[in-house]
């Protein structure tokens, strides 16, 4: 199935990317974000696998990756883990980050960092905390 940029965008949007705009697709896409487009009958269209990079893309910009430098990270990503970067979008709307700003991060290992509410109960945090620490150590 083929996408046009407007569809794209309305995509976008529908998955709460509100910063999503037709001039920003036609952006990525001629500056090389994106790979090339497919034709499909004698047009030039999106496909899935655009959606997915367009998705990708989007997370980590707004993590604060400047667009170069995520040029040079999709470049090296196989398709897997470009979709799974794509499915965190959610996580980077203006609202999530709003309620993440109440969280605490708790980096227990370099692979393990557990996020905790901070109107969570400071007794049982502690705990939870402890028993993952021990778990870790054994």
């Amino acid at each position: 199935m083929g996408y046009t940029a407007q569809e794209i965008v309305e995509l976008l949007q529908n998955e709460g990317d509100s910063e999503a705009t037709l001039r920003m697709v036609r952006y990525y896409t001629q500056i090389g974000l994106v790979p090339v487009l497919e034709v499909i009958g004698n047009r030039r269209m999106y496909t899935e696998k655009h959606l997915d990079y367009f998705r990708a893309i989007r997370t980590m910009s707004r993590t604060g990756r400047k667009l170069a430098d995520i040029q040079q990270d999709l470049q090296q990503m196989n398709p897997d883990r470009i979709i799974k970067i794509g499915r965190q979008l959610q996580n980077y709307s203006s609202e999530m980050l709003l309620e993440k700003s109440e969280m605490e991060y708790y980096e227990l290992h370099p692979e393990l960092t557990l996020q905790i509410s901070s109107s969570f109960d400071c007794q049982k945090k502690e705990k939870i905390l402890n028993t993952i620490q021990n778990i870790l150590d054994s």
